[in-house]
């Protein structure tokens, strides 16, 4: 059902319903295989960006055992998908201190 409305709004449907009455299920699998194969809409734009941010901070480690960051960490996940893994103050700490390192910033802590 997900996909439904997720094509809904990728073809400018007015509904979903009206959608799914104007194609056959043929196509309507067609285009969920197309999705696996080339996802477009949210999903790949939120690969994106977690392609962006793991990108920079791992271009921001300063130590072989930082943490090697992976794209999909940084994807939201939304209703049963979803997993909170609360984050210690040092590993906020570390993740801000990262960030820091690959944006040139100053660390005004110690003055």
């Amino acid at each position: 059902m997900k996909f439904a409305f997720k094509l809904a709004l990728a073809l400018n449907w007015s509904s979903v319903e009206d959608g799914l009455n104007n194609i056959s299920s043929k196509e309507f699998a067609y285009w969920e295989v197309y999705n696996t194969l080339d996802p477009f809409g949210e999903d790949r734009e939120d690969y994106r960006a977690g392609i962006v941010a793991s990108t920079v901070l791992n271009a921001s480690r300063t130590n072989k055992k930082d943490k090697v960051w992976k794209p999909e960490e940084f994807i939201p996940k939304f209703g049963k998908e979803q997993k909170v893994n609360k984050q210690t103050v040092e590993q906020q700490l570390k993740i801000v201190e990262m960030l820091n390192i690959g944006l040139n910033g100053n660390d005004l802590r110690g003055k």
